[in-house]
């Protein structure tokens, strides 16, 4: 079985949550989920945060546009958060998933 590369993997959970609410926020969704991918999230973990309400806090937080918002104000977003708080909301966005 050939593994999938990171882009492969990234557009994979932006194809599966293109029904999520912030989507049109941003530039690319796929770079959304390449972000987290690269941050060490999971697929599963990937795509409950792009789902949740973070993506459009993140994108409100970066100001731009919408269809503007670059893929890494989710990192931002979640980098100025409480780590435990962080945690905790993820394993939760993946439990409901």
């Amino acid at each position: 079985m050939k593994t999938m590369t990171l882009t492969q993997r990234a557009e994979k959970v932006a194809n599966s949550c293109r029904d999520a609410y912030s989507v049109r926020r941003y530039r690319s969704w796929t770079s959304v989920a390449k972000a987290l991918l690269t941050m060490g999230y999971n697929e599963a973990e990937a795509e409950g945060i792009m789902r949740s309400k973070w993506t459009r806090w993140a994108a409100d937080m970066h100001g731009a546009a919408n269809g503007k918002v670059p893929g890494k104000a989710i990192v931002k977003y979640i980098e100025s958060e409480d780590p435990e708080y962080i945690i905790k909301n993820v394993a939760e966005f993946v439990a409901e998933g």
